[in-house]
């Protein structure tokens, strides 16, 4: 699987794609091509080697079956006929795909090298199950003496009963091959494309396959062919904003081997969130990221925002991207079918027919309680980290109208507390962050039924209003920014008084309707720490429980407690393990100061990122326990990756190790280093903070304390060891 912007190639373990599986190229939500396989001489081509080359581009190395040799090793018999196949597909908004043939045998050899394609632009979610019926498509044949030019094109009208809009979708899959084709002679022509392959001993056979992609009109961007010079994919998509990066010193003992690579992992972290850019949706140099690979490439409110705040030690353009996607797209009125509110933030956007036509909410779906306290959230981020009023204020009236759909409409659990439930016939049962269906389990392992105040969304909508505070205040409201920390304290006091659950010695995962504490044991209280909403007597008892053997696995902090009824390691928010979950459980660990627990959670989702190809955190893992029956975690049957919030995750693990807290408004740095044994040292380089940047070495000594020099960079900028906001 390779991916770049909202494109992603699957293929099966052959190369192939076929209609019958969640295969496909993918281009906007849309599978444009459902069928794609070679053959040579009517017969699938041998595998040797397949693999990604980089996130952009897939390489395959093949063998031309023997001919009338059907027994034996095909790989051997096929290595001795010596016709090797090459093929190299880069996508982009589209693919061009390179097939090279070289005839290494001592004697020329003829034969017909069929392609077979076709396209039936299905949902990416449709893909695989049985077609939707919507829609019509054609296949137009231009075909020349000397080209090959063919199109599968789509089109669909339908007329909306709800509001009676005629909404239309047309797109066009266009291939381009600059070489002749044989005729078919099949009832099926358009879905096979042949080419006549007769090579000498040595000889050589190449042709450029160029798939474009054409939605209403417009021509969207195809990649570059893979066969001429052309930069790598970090040169080709990375923008000037990551600066920030870590380098490590030489090894100063024999167990060097055994330390963890933090600068291996946050240069995945940012090679993995340059391939998830979606150019699209540039402003400047402000940017927005998909949410993950396969299933996600489209704009999630909660992905952007949290992946935004994530990676702010590398630079703000995330955040100001994701934030002004979601000004532009927060709520305008009431809107049942969508779950829209007038300042209600968005959950997802999708491009897929079924979104377009309106037979699904998703073109612009607003289920999600998390977006609306994220954004002011971020915006608060926003301004630690730039201290700039010019590049906050364009977000501070959406905050607002965001804060006051939470507490006008979602405050729906006696308390109050803020829970919400869908209006849409085909709206999430379950809005909260974890917002699968089963998420929310009482102690016997039933299902609650919506609407639950989750713990976790309370601490979120908490800090939203303490940090968003900060940034009114600054704009010389000062009247709401007050009235803002007065209801944030009012929140916390009401939090600690009806959350706490003697029972389990540990925070509620949720109430119910009627207010009553569903005392299952889960990752939602740790994840309150990071907000600081819980009392500093009360985190102690938090952390005991949260790294019992039931609930750390070694891994990582489990989903739901493995004594639980309704636990299964496989479970989707009922087992698995989450990296993203794991950045604020880092940040709420070292505010409360558990420097220990801190490391212990940091190394293991380290180790986990190793065990990982390519050093990549997946969208989650099996909740296993770590032991010799269970060496490494399986990943979780449909994960996404890379993913956006995934890849940012070792970015904010190592923003808690170094304990960094930026004060742009006041020109200070604040850090609080606590370095473990197994990454002694650390140096990073071009950390920005407001308008200036800052060289840093952090050291480990041998008593265990970390110093840190500061070796270059703005003197505007104050760099102090402390901890401004611990509660």
């Amino acid at each position: 699987m390779v991916s770049h912007g909202e494109t992603a190639l699957v293929v099966d373990a052959a190369g192939e794609i076929h209609p019958d599986e969640d295969l496909g190229l993918f281009v906007r939500g849309t599978r444009v091509l459902s069928t794609h396989a070679w053959r040579a001489g009517g017969r699938r081509l041998v595998p040797v080697s397949l693999s990604a080359a980089r996130q952009d581009q897939w390489h395959g190395y093949y063998l031309v079956p023997a001919s009338g040799d059907e027994d034996g090793d095909p790989r051997a018999n096929a290595a001795k006929q010596g016709i090797e196949v090459l093929i190299v597909r880069v996508v982009g908004e589209g693919m061009h795909e390179d097939v090279r043939i070289t005839n290494h045998a001592g004697h020329a050899v003829s034969f017909v090298l069929e392609l077979r394609a076709g396209a039936d632009f299905v949902g990416q979610d449709e893909a695989g199950n049985v077609s939707p019926g919507r829609g019509r498509s054609t296949c137009v044949m231009a075909e020349t003496a000397d080209r090959v030019d063919r199109r599968w094109r789509y089109r669909a009208r339908r007329t909306d009963p709800r509001d009676g809009k005629v909404r239309r979708v047309d797109i066009v899959v266009r291939l381009q091959v600059d070489r002749p084709a044989e005729a078919a002679k099949s009832p099926d022509q358009a879905r096979r494309v042949r080419f006549r392959v007769a090579l000498p001993p040595r000889g050589q056979w190449h042709a450029c396959l160029v798939w474009s992609v054409e939605r209403d009109g417009g021509v969207l961007d195809t990649p570059p062919c893979p066969g001429r010079a052309s930069p790598p994919l970090e040169e080709r998509v990375q923008p000037t904003w990551l600066e920030t990066s870590l380098s490590v010193g030489d090894a100063r003992s024999a167990c060097r081997a055994a330390y963890v690579d933090a600068v291996g992992l946050l240069g995945r972290a940012q090679r993995d969130l340059h391939a998830l850019r979606m150019p699209r949706l540039d402003d400047g140099d402000a940017w927005t990221v998909g949410a993950g690979v396969p299933a996600y490439l489209a704009t999630f409110g909660r992905d952007i925002l949290t992946t935004g705040w994530q990676s702010a030690m590398l630079g703000d353009e995330l955040m100001r991207g994701g934030l002004n996607q979601m000004a532009k797209t927060q709520g305008r009125r009431r809107d049942d079918w969508r779950d829209e509110s007038p300042g209600r933030m968005l959950h997802e956007a999708r491009l897929e027919p079924a979104a377009c036509l309106n037979e699904r909410p998703t073109a612009r779906y607003y289920g999600s309680l998390t977006s609306s306290s994220l954004f002011p959230f971020v915006v608060g981020q926003l301004w630690q980290w730039t201290g700039d009023p010019a590049r906050v204020q364009p977000f501070i009236d959406a905050a607002i109208r965001a804060l006051r759909w939470l507490d006008d409409e979602a405050m729906q659990v006696p308390g109050p507390f803020y829970a919400v439930r869908t209006r849409s016939s085909q709206g999430l049962d379950n809005q909260t962050w974890k917002d699968s269906s089963e998420s929310v389990v009482d102690m016997e392992g039933n299902v609650v039924e919506q609407p639950v105040a989750t713990c976790e969304e309370q601490a979120i909508a908490y800090i939203a209003k303490r940090d968003f505070a900060d940034v009114l205040e600054a704009v010389g409201r000062r009247d709401d920014a007050e009235t803002l920390r007065r209801q944030a304290e009012s929140l916390k006091r009401r939090f600690n008084d009806h959350f706490w659950a003697e029972e389990t010695g540990f925070l509620a995962m949720a109430l119910d309707a009627r207010g009553r504490p569903i005392a299952s044991v889960g990752s939602n209280a740790l994840r309150c720490l990071a907000s600081g909403i819980v009392e500093p007597g009360t985190a102690r008892r938090v952390v005991e429980r949260a790294f019992a053997p039931d609930m750390f696995s070694g891994w990582g902090i489990r989903t739901l407690s493995s004594d639980h009824p309704a636990y299964n390691p496989h479970g989707y928010h009922v087992g698995t393990i989450w990296p993203v979950e794991h950045g604020p459980f880092a940040l709420g660990l070292r505010r409360y100061g558990f420097v220990e627990a801190c490391q212990q959670l940091c190394l293991a989702q380290f180790q986990l990122a190793d065990l990982c190809e390519g050093q990549r955190l997946p969208e989650c893992v099996t909740g296993h326990a770590r032991d010799a029956m269970h060496p490494f975690p399986a990943i979780y049957a449909a994960a996404n990756a890379p993913q956006a919030w995934s890849a940012s995750t070792p970015v904010v693990l190592l923003q808690a190790l170094l304990g960094i807290r930026a004060d742009a408004p006041h020109d200070t740095l604040w850090l609080d280093p606590a370095l473990p044994e197994w990454l002694p040292e650390l140096r990073l380089q071009r950390l920005r903070v407001g308008q200036a940047s800052v060289n840093i070495d952090f050291t480990r000594d041998d008593t265990g304390a970390t110093r840190f020099d500061v070796t270059g960079g703005d003197e505007r900028l104050r760099v102090r060891r402390g901890v401004p906001d611990a509660p």
